[in-house]
């Protein structure tokens, strides 16, 4: 699960275990419980054991209203792209053969606004 606050708003984001089903839920003040969101709008949700982020998809639609997750396995990492109106994975996901025990953490890069 991932717990994520924007704009005064918190969002949870929970996959399934092979990371192929995502969800969304906005936590709804007046009625003090979660609402699922069937879409991110405009926005991106960036997800890894390090850290979460909603951010808005400036300057590229193809970002907007996808999941991008960081999973860690044994040798390899995979970066998953889900699209929550589609409720699918993208095809442009894929593995990388990144260093998984490296010094240096993998980090989202967010440029300025």
């Amino acid at each position: 699960m991932h717990l994520v606050e924007y704009n005064g708003y918190l969002f949870l984001a929970t996959c399934s275990f092979d990371y192929l089903k995502w969800k969304v839920f906005r936590y709804a003040e007046n009625d003090r419980g979660w609402i699922e969101q069937q879409s991110l709008g405009d926005k991106a949700l960036f997800v890894s054991m390090y850290g979460s982020y909603l951010r808005p998809a400036v300057g590229d639609t193809d970002l907007a209203d996808k999941i991008f997750c960081i999973c860690y396995y044994i040798n390899v990492s995979q970066i998953i792209v889900y699209s929550l109106k589609d409720g699918k994975q993208c095809e442009n996901s894929g593995t990388y053969d990144w260093i998984v025990n490296d010094s240096l953490q993998k980090v989202w890069i967010e440029p300025p606004y």
